[in-house]
Order: structure tokens, then sequence, then C-alpha cells
């Protein structure tokens, strides 16, 4: 879609993560798509790229069950096992998805260290199946939550991913007590920092971090009477209840308006931009 040729990217992966290697709020990282659309030795030049410059590696695996079959079919192997294989699973492996494990694949990941993203709107939308998080967390694995993209994860809204982590597989396995909220909530604070290796800047209120933080607007009806923060926060609290945001201890949205950005301009470039993506794939 970018028009970048195959041969050219490891080079201007080269140059963004120069760009950026220093950079204050950005961490960059090496995405090649998935085993079924990335050719093995590309793989590796990716995973190789990733090395040179300390970042981690990332990549969809086992999203689908046709997308074991595929891959199956081309290498003899499963996403993971193929991955294992090339020498691409490690402590520095961030593998979204992971909806089709093995018992032995998620103990395989235990043992590298790898990291799995599970994404529970994206996988219920495409009708992917729904990823053996118990297992992987009885086993060690470090799972942390995401939306995935625009194109499944829509509204890439972070609130949601939790309340459907919390509750679809309870749903499932016939177990309430499953993932209590104040595990949810680690999830996407200070587990998830420790897994992407930013323990020591972000993922808490601690002094010497980052101070990354939201203020949330208790003051509204739905939000009354509060008894349980983390049950709040996981059954109760969406998006639109954060009034105020800082990153790094600058203030980006203040009582819900935005200080950084213009949001009519911005708009108004999406809308022209997606103008021409639509074009594009029409010709």
């Amino acid at each position: 879609p970018d028009r970048i040729p195959v041969d050219q990217r490891i080079e201007r992966g080269r140059e963004f993560l120069e760009e950026y290697r220093d950079d204050p709020l950005i961490e960059p990282c090496v995405m090649p798509h998935t085993t079924y659309t990335v050719a093995p030795e590309n793989l590796k030049k990716t995973h190789a790229l990733a090395d040179e410059f300390g970042v981690f590696w990332s990549t969809h695996a086992s999203e689908t069950a046709a997308e074991v079959s595929t891959v199956i079919d081309q290498y003899g192997r499963t996403p993971p096992r193929h991955l294992d294989h090339l020498g691409l699973l490690s402590d520095r492996t961030v593998l979204a998805h992971c909806v089709h494990l093995s018992d032995e694949e998620v103990d395989m990941l235990a043992e590298r260290g790898t990291v799995a993203v599970h994404c529970p709107l994206s996988n219920l939308k495409l009708a992917s199946g729904i990823a053996p998080l118990p297992r992987m967390r009885q086993v060690g694995v470090s799972v942390t939550l995401g939306t995935d993209g625009a194109a499944s994860g829509n509204d890439l809204d972070m609130w949601m991913a939790m309340r459907l982590a919390a509750v679809v597989h309870r749903g499932v396995h016939g177990d309430p007590t499953f993932l209590p909220a104040p595990e949810v909530v680690n999830m996407v604070t200070c587990d998830a920092a420790r897994a992407l290796g930013l323990g020591d800047r972000v993922g808490s209120l601690e002094v010497g971090k980052r101070a990354d933080i939201i203020v949330i607007d208790l003051n509204r009806p739905h939000l009354v009477p509060l008894y349980d923060v983390y049950s709040h926060l996981v059954y109760a609290v969406g998006r639109d209840d954060v009034s105020t945001v800082l990153i790094n201890g600058q203030l980006v949205m203040r009582n819900r308006q935005l200080l950084t950005v213009d949001n009519a301009a911005t708009m108004a470039e999406v809308r022209a931009l997606a103008r021409q993506i639509a074009e594009a794939i029409l010709v």
C-alpha cells in the first residue's frame, strides 16, 4: 500500500530506526506482517535488523485456522514452530493473536520468553477463534492486550479490549473467577510495560518513572456509586470518561480538550487521505 518495493524495505526500516532510536516517547520496533506473507529469508533479515538496533521484533502468528493450514502446507510447520525453526522466538519477540496454539506451542512460548498479544475484539469480529489465555497464563507466557489494526480493531479501544478479555474466557470456560479485574488492569499497565522491556520507565506511577497519567472523571451517572476501583475500571469506565492526559509530564488533554492537536484540521487531512486510498483501491 505504501509503494515501497520489497528490496528497499530493510533500508527504509533502518532509516526509521535511526530516526527514532533516541526519541523520548517513541519505541520503534520491526514488524513484518506474518509467516504466510513474508518469506523465511526476509523474516530473518528483519529479525537481524531488530537485533542490530536492540529493539523488539513483532509479527502476527496463528491468528486463524486457515493461516495455520497455509503455513503447514508451505513449510511443513505451524507458524510458531516455523518461527522457532528460523531462530526468531526470544524474549524480544512479540506475537500478535496466538489463537490457534497447541499446548506444546504455548509451553514453547513460555520457554522462549516470547510475548503474546491477545486481541479479543479483532478475533471475535473476524471469527478467528478465542486465544488459549488461561493456558498461556498458567504456564507463564507474558500476555498483553491489544486491538489489532483499524481494519479489524476499528476504534482501537483498549477499554473494550480489557472488558472483553475479562468476560469472554469466563463464558467459554465456565469459570466466573478467571482473570479478576486487578489482573486485567495489570495486563495493560505494569505487566505490559515489563513484557515490552519498558518496566523501568512506564507502567506504574512511581518516582523516577515517566509521568504518563490519565485522570478519570468519576462524577458521571454511570460511574456512581463506586465500591471497587478495579471493577469500575474494567466493567464500567470507558474512553469517554478520561478527562485529562499527561505524557511524560506534558499535558496533552485537559477536560477532554486536546492541547497538542488541531482536531478539525487533522480530521480534514484524514478524510482527504481516505479519499486517496479509496481511489487507489478502485483503480
